[in-house]
């Protein structure tokens, strides 16, 4: 029976080693795909130097490039959840209650940051990027063009060829093709186009029974937070040039707080102790030049 601070101080311990617990058994998505940084700001700024081109012979003097550089802003955000323990469920120890809830808070907070990135990346379709234009667009500018990571076909095997064109094709301002493997690409899909994922993605042969070229080209992501039939494709081999960013602040207190006295207000307002989690992150479009996004709208052409 909980009755006095002592309880309730041993009872916070248990509470946080079952919040962390259950924290640790979650592998999180986020950290494959996007560029994950530590962040000790409010607001963290990335300038991009856009025209950096490649080598040139040397003859004669150097030439000295003057450098586009534009700016990009992410904020953090706090978040938190918290929950009030009735003291009736302390007072007759009622803990599996307790235990359940906390569980589903360290659940949650787990998974908080594959939820930023699901919605930032899919936010590409309606949300600029640092130079102006839709994430997903077909007009990035460059130095005498533009060049398109934006598609309109439902997922198929054609679209998905096309999708990797579109990649290929990506320029840097100075109208240099962009330097990147291409290597480790993943198809973020929702349920809806998991089969023809799958069949892209891991049959031998098409519906047609052509040869699959695509077998084994990109790994399949398959997340429920993707509800609408769009689809991008991402390339994941640069450790920097990623989609998305996540910015994560270490606050410098426990993640996991309890208030642990029995005279608390909330104990004579509400009958009650609290217990709660608090971050603070966020996420961010950055990259356009990493990633190829459909609306899958449209039927391939026959």
């Amino acid at each position: 029976m909980i009755q006095g601070a002592a309880e309730l101080g041993d009872l916070g311990l248990r509470l946080r080693s079952i919040y962390e617990a259950e924290k640790s058994k979650y592998e999180p998505r986020y950290k494959k795909f996007a560029l994950v940084l530590p962040s000790d700001q409010e607001t963290e700024n990335y300038a991009w130097l856009d025209d950096v081109e490649g080598v040139r012979e040397f003859v004669g003097e150097r030439v000295f490039e003057t450098l586009r550089m534009t700016t990009w802003a992410v904020k953090n955000k706090k978040w938190e959840r918290s929950v009030g323990i009735k003291w009736e469920d302390l007072r007759f120890d009622r803990l599996g209650q307790v235990k359940v809830r906390i569980q589903r808070m360290a659940s949650l907070g787990a998974k908080h940051k594959d939820k930023l990135f699901y919605n930032t990346l899919w936010s590409g379709f309606s949300a600029s990027c640092y130079d102006g234009q839709y994430f997903f667009d077909t007009d990035h500018p460059y130095d005498g063009g533009t060049w398109s990571n934006l598609i309109t076909y439902a997922l198929s095997a054609d679209a998905f060829g096309l999708a990797l064109q579109r990649m290929m094709e990506v320029m840097t301002y100075g109208g240099e093709p962009y330097d990147a493997d291409r290597t480790q690409l993943v198809l973020h899909v929702g349920p809806s186009n998991m089969k023809a994922a799958m069949d892209i993605l891991q049959k031998d042969r098409l519906a047609n029974g052509e040869d699959n070229v695509w077998k084994g080209r990109a790994e399949l992501d398959v997340n429920p937070r993707i509800t609408d039939s769009k689809w991008t494709l991402e390339d994941v081999s640069d450790s920097v040039l990623r989609a998305v960013v996540v910015q994560e602040v270490d606050i410098q207190e426990p993640e996991f707080l309890f208030i642990d006295d029995p005279k608390s207000p909330d104990k004579f307002t509400k009958d009650a102790v609290l217990a709660g989690c608090k971050y603070m992150h966020n996420a961010g479009l950055l990259f356009p030049q990493a990633a190829v996004g459909s609306t899958g709208a449209d039927a391939w052409p026959s």
